[in-house]
């Protein structure tokens, strides 16, 4: 998390220095003495009130110049619901958690500002994702995208969650388990199998892989082309585990794009040999995250996207693992960690806590590879093991949560 927390920071500071440079305006910090002028942007935490005047000039807007917008430095992707048009607004879409996170920091602002204030709270991100599209932008200031009315943000806050869980308190046992719910297990496992001959499951199970990938994503953006953010994510870790309980992982030396291709070369090998000897088999995975993750990887090297395609993507069956399980059980959470807690009684005994901790990790080890310019690989890295042991334990789990329902 510190690894976040000081990208937010430069990406705050270059952010608001960026609004501050080009309009000619000063910096305030917020307090209810500071009367509102529009040569000054007024701060609070990551919240930021401005002119509208100012957006008016960078977005190309025609907003009430009598009042003034909050503007949110998000150091997130953001996704937006509009084709990108200079004559749309674009409405942002954040997860609701987020937006209670935001509510939090605008209470301040709104109860003294209340009737200065423009009604949508402006965000502003590293880049922009078409949600319809999924076209990226990764020019910081491009796009004007909202959020909704403060009003309803602030409500937001104040809502409980209404919605009901079954069996979410329940103390499972084997018994429980296998009566209540191993039929609806089975039926829900064998939508997802398609064609496959499901009257010979364990046979199935004899012939799949459960596969887990560690990805360092773009949360360590480079910034030496501001606005522009350039991407440096990259794969650094594919873990397999069989049935024969045998665990494999194919890890990157660095992160770079060098790399990548050669842990993607390994691990396609070791499947078209599976193939090869075995015919069709069956990948599970924990969320879809992980088939994306490949699949978009995979487009970086096109010789290796082909072989995919030729050799390998007609004889494998990728099953989430987690809607079989939320078509199975109702819980509070379907993180793996919480699954695995409630349905198998069992905790995870590494430093690394999940995949945000790994990637952060590895970012970290390769960075200080750079830095010291020597031969060092990530495998080198004491906290790189632990990461191998988390990433086994995922794989050897989505394997247990299985055999809790079919055996």
């Amino acid at each position: 998390m510190d690894l976040i927390i000081k990208q937010t920071a430069i990406f705050k500071k270059m952010t608001i220095d960026y609004i501050i440079n080009k309009y000619s305006l000063n910096c305030v910090k917020l307090c209810s003495k500071t009367p509102l002028y529009p040569c000054n942007i007024y701060e609070y935490k990551n919240m930021y009130i401005v002119n509208n005047f100012v957006l008016n000039q960078q977005y190309k807007l025609d907003l009430d110049t009598a009042k003034y917008s909050i503007l949110h430095v998000c150091y997130k992707n953001l996704s937006y619901r509009n084709n990108l048009n200079q004559n749309v607004i674009n409405k942002c879409v954040i997860e609701s958690d987020y937006k209670r996170f935001i509510s939090k920091n605008i209470n301040y602002i709104t109860k003294k500002y209340t009737n200065y204030i423009n009604k949508y709270i402006w965000i502003i991100g590293r880049k922009y994702k078409n949600e319809k599209t999924l076209e990226l932008e990764n020019n910081s200031f491009l796009l004007p995208v909202f959020l909704e009315s403060v009003s309803y943000v602030r409500k937001c806050n104040r809502k409980k969650n209404t919605k009901t869980y079954i069996n979410d308190n329940v103390v499972y046992d084997d018994n429980v388990v296998l009566h209540q719910y191993r039929r609806r297990f089975l039926y829900t496992l064998k939508d997802y199998l398609g064609d496959v001959d499901f009257s010979y499951i364990n046979q199935i199970l004899s012939n799949s892989v459960c596969l887990d990938i560690e990805y360092a994503n773009d949360i360590y953006d480079d910034f030496s082309n501001f606005p522009i953010s350039n991407n440096s994510s990259c794969l650094f870790m594919i873990g397999v585990f069989d049935y024969k309980n045998t665990y494999k992982n194919f890890i990157a030396s660095q992160l770079d794009k060098r790399n990548e291709g050669i842990v993607l070369e390994t691990y396609l090998d070791y499947v078209h040999e599976k193939i090869s000897n075995n015919g069709k088999i069956i990948i599970f995975h924990w969320s879809n995250a992980d088939k994306i993750v490949l699949e978009k990887t995979l487009l970086r090297h096109p010789e290796l996207y082909q072989f995919y395609n030729r050799h390998i993507i007609n004889n494998i069956v990728y099953i989430d693992l987690l809607k079989v399980v939320k078509s199975t059980v109702f819980l509070n959470s379907y993180s793996l960690k919480y699954v695995l807690e409630k349905l198998l009684n069992i905790k995870y005994d590494t430093q690394c806590k999940n995949g945000l901790d790994a990637m952060c990790s590895i970012i970290y080890n390769d960075i200080e590879i750079k830095n010291s310019k020597t031969h060092k690989k990530l495998i080198d890295f004491e906290t790189t093991n632990d990461i191998i042991q988390y990433n086994k334990l995922d794989t050897i789990y989505l394997y247990d949560i299985i055999k809790k329902f079919v055996n």
